[in-house]
């Protein structure tokens, strides 16, 4: 069962009415937190230039696993990212309640440290935990303002540190901020909710890189909720990703997961990218934070400074590499590009869009001759895109065989550019679909652009098209065939229960049915149930015939009571000769 995430941390109470004592060892712990928030993170930095053993008391609260502490105190080595001690509560002593304690001595070369508190007393007192046999299968955190945890437990927590050496010359407390890493690559950290941000860079060569990575994923889903992964910028494959393959617990809460690890890539250009959703980050903790929370995102090292000089910055180039580009695209906007391959080619698709159960602004490639989709957005294929959560991007590579296509993107009457109605994406120009060359040296001489709509006129083979067809309409066309002849036939409209409503048939001269859209002849079109299509050849005499389409007062082209079908565009019918 999946948390639900009732109520989040305010960052403007982290601290509140913790006491921070950080002085020299001869008056005591050069570090020391105590009458802490119930909710909130302290922390504070300090150098050791010689080696020493450092006294440790602290005391915090779990649930009984090193995963399920909500009070606990470590330190981080500022160098290397390592937690060099936690409270745990597989090592702890058991104290009151669901507190443990420790008291014992650890040993840190000379180096940059970073002592942590973490206090998230009141998220416990909401969380629920579901138990069978013993065994958790879920949490839901309730927040209905009456049910509070007892102060009592929280009276002890905090951490101390000291030497045992009075007015100890190795110890400094606080630093100053760090100076840059020479051996940083590329570094999204700091990421704050409903985000995405991107960094790329170019390698001269084959190079070994460490990857350092700190995010939330449902341990037992493996639903990401704010991951890092880096894609080669050409080809869009990606080359490392945060998942359930590589990562491990960050510490504090069950979702907070990382993954370190240094992978070589080959000479090329790499986009790096950081996405997160609605909650849990450092723009406010809902939960126990992890262990480095100043590391929340992704930060790519060289392994020696040398090697991070010689590489480069890399910007993508959207705009400037677009072969097709429905871009900015407002409010109730129906976009359309023909394309035309002229050999077998790959493309790169980057498309932002709006889903919330079903696509309200999407874009998508169809085959200009039979309007069959052979490209589209999904729920699997995007990503968050940044701002508000229904925000969608996918950024990926289609192959196309040599051929017409149409491009096409489409919005609802809210939520597009310049006009949200909710936080807008990260990159809020390319609302739309661009369409780019993919790989080194594509030769762009194998697109060419066309007027969908002008072709259509001049050489369709078109006997009847109806097409966009809205409430309460009865449309039709005629035609005539000079012999017996194979037609083509693709409708799609609405039926349910055996019945239809929305749907089309062919009558012959003596008004006589040839033809008729019926339930049994179709099958789902995408989208809700009721939506139906037809898709066949049928052989017609020699004669004269009309088309016809009728539609009731609900669910049709642009005026949709429930999810519209995969290719909305071709709600009606459309006879073309079959060659």
């Amino acid at each position: 069962m999946k948390a639900l995430r009732a109520r989040r941390f305010d960052p403007r109470f982290a601290g509140i009415g913790a006491i921070l004592l950080a002085q020299a060892a001869a008056a005591g712990p050069f570090v020391k937190f105590e009458h802490l928030a119930d909710e909130g993170l302290v922390s504070q930095t300090f150098r050791l230039t010689a080696p020493r053993t450092v006294h440790v008391v602290c005391e915090g609260a779990s649930d009984g696993a090193d995963d399920e502490m909500y009070a606990y105190g470590w330190i981080l080595n500022l160098q290397s990212r390592d937690v060099v001690w936690s409270l745990r509560a597989s090592t702890a002593r058991r104290a009151r309640g669901r507190n443990y304690a420790v008291e014992s001595d650890v040993t840190l070369p000379a180096g940059d440290y970073a002592a942590y508190y973490a206090a998230f007393g009141d998220w416990r007192s909401r969380v629920k935990i579901i138990r069978f046999m013993g065994r958790e299968i879920g949490r839901i955190e309730i927040d209905d303002g009456r049910k509070k945890r007892s102060r009592r437990d929280s009276e002890r927590w905090g951490l101390s540190l000291q030497t045992g050496q009075p007015d100890d010359p190795a110890v400094e407390t606080p630093l100053p901020p760090p100076s840059p890493d020479p051996r940083l690559v590329v570094q999204i950290t700091g990421t704050g909710d409903n985000s995405l941000e991107q960094r790329g860079f170019t390698l001269p060569g084959r190079m070994p890189l460490t990857v350092y990575c700190v995010g939330e994923i449902d341990p037992d889903e493996g639903t990401k909720n704010d991951f890092g992964w880096i894609l080669e910028a050409r080809s869009r494959k990606k080359v490392w990703e945060l998942d359930k393959s590589n990562f491990k617990h960050a510490g504090g809460a069950r979702m907070n997961k990382y993954a370190r690890e240094t992978i070589t890539l080959p000479a090329g250009d790499y986009m790096v990218s950081y996405s997160t959703d609605t909650a849990h980050s450092p723009e406010g903790w809902w939960g126990p934070p992890p262990y480095d929370p100043d590391s929340w995102g992704i930060t790519v090292w060289a392994q020696s400074a040398a090697d991070a000089a010689r590489i480069r910055p890399y910007a993508d180039d959207v705009d400037g590499q677009a072969i097709v580009a429905l871009v900015r695209q407002r409010n109730d906007s129906y976009s359309a590009q023909g394309l035309t391959v002229t050999k077998p080619a790959q493309v790169r698709v980057y498309a932002l869009g709006e889903y919330q159960g079903r696509w309200a602004d999407e874009g998508w490639i169809e085959d200009f001759r039979t309007q069959r989709r052979v490209w589209g957005m999904s729920e699997s294929n995007t990503l968050p895109a940044g701002g508000a959560s229904k925000n969608r991007m996918v950024d990926e590579i289609v192959s196309l065989s040599p051929g017409d296509y149409v491009v096409r993107y489409r919005t609802d009457d809210s939520h597009a550019f310049k006009e949200w109605n909710a936080a807008p994406p990260n990159d809020p120009a390319h609302w739309g679909i661009t369409l780019l060359g993919a790989g080194r040296g594509n030769d762009r001489s194998a697109f060419q652009l066309f007027d969908p709509e002008e072709r259509e006129s001049r050489d369709s083979n078109d006997l009847a098209r109806l097409f966009r067809v809205g409430d309460d309409a009865r449309v039709q066309a005629g035609f005539r065939l000079d012999r017996r002849t194979q037609v083509h036939i693709v409708a799609v409209g609405e039926g349910q229960a055996g019945e239809m409503y929305d749907y089309g048939w062919i009558e012959a001269a003596n008004g006589n049915s040839v033809w008729e859209m019926t339930m049994r002849n179709t099958h789902h079109a995408g989208g809700a149930d009721k939506n139906r299509a037809f898709d066949g050849v049928i052989p017609l005499e020699r004669g004269e015939y009309r088309v016809h389409f009728v539609t009731d007062g609900s669910h049709s082209w642009d005026h949709w009571n429930a999810d519209h079908p995969e290719d909305p565009f071709v709600w009606g019918i459309r006879v073309w000769l079959e060659k």
